[in-house]
């Protein structure tokens, strides 16, 4: 399972997400070697159909599972990276807020934000949690009329 059959799934996943030919002709020339390693198993073999497809379908989802991370983070590096080239330098506290803002607030068209997506789970809304935490503003100054 993990040496032949969760890394053949990734690079079935991988090869479909890959722009050079080369680069993809290679991706599905590994999987193929994996899958024939697996045909040629013995353990493999002694399994009824069953038991192979409930295999295929757990080691697919750990394929899924362990997918690279920055196809996920993809749009925020590029939008950091506007932002970046546009002031030259974030500070830590921007960075914090921008990182904050895309996590928990920004939504795609289908209405989930990236925490729900990696979570799974809709997260508490930042607005209430930042009522709740943060001190109200200081009252304005009041303004006195100089004497003319």
């Amino acid at each position: 399972m993990r040496e032949i059959l969760i890394p053949a799934c990734y690079f079935q996943m991988t090869s479909k997400k890959m722009n050079s030919a080369k680069r993809k002709h290679k991706i599905i020339a590994l999987e193929q070697a994996l899958r024939n390693q697996l045909d040629t198993n013995d353990l493999w073999q002694a399994l009824d159909k069953s038991q192979r497809e409930a295999m295929e379908t757990t080691a697919q989802r750990c394929a899924e599972l362990f997918q690279r991370s920055s196809s996920c983070v993809e749009g925020r590096n590029g939008y950091l990276s506007l932002r970046h080239h546009g002031l030259h330098k974030l500070s830590n506290r921007k960075l914090s807020v921008l990182t904050t803002l895309h996590n928990y607030y920004i939504t795609r068209v289908d209405g989930t934000t990236a925490a729900e997506r990696f979570f799974g789970k809709k997260p508490r809304d930042l607005f209430e949690v930042l009522l709740k935490k943060l001190p109200y503003p200081p009252r304005p100054r009041s303004h006195h009329k100089m004497a003319a």
